[in-house]
């Protein structure tokens, strides 16, 4: 994954924790746990790849 689009997978996933916060200040529970899942799950595709290409990397030797 790119600087760039993980960038923006980064910026999106702060927007969604944001707008959970604003969510749970209104007592819109729900909402909230649907956009906090939301932004886990956009952070944990940028892990997962990352991890993915450091386990790659480990098994060339570190190259």
């Amino acid at each position: 994954m790119n600087k760039r689009l993980q960038g923006q997978k980064i910026n999106e996933a702060i927007y969604k924790l944001e707008s959970a916060k604003n969510l749970i200040k209104t007592k819109h529970l729900k909402h909230a746990e649907q956009q906090i899942h939301e932004a886990v799950a956009s952070m944990g595709s940028i892990v997962h790849k990352k991890r993915k290409k450091n386990a790659k990397s480990d098994l060339n030797g570190g190259v």
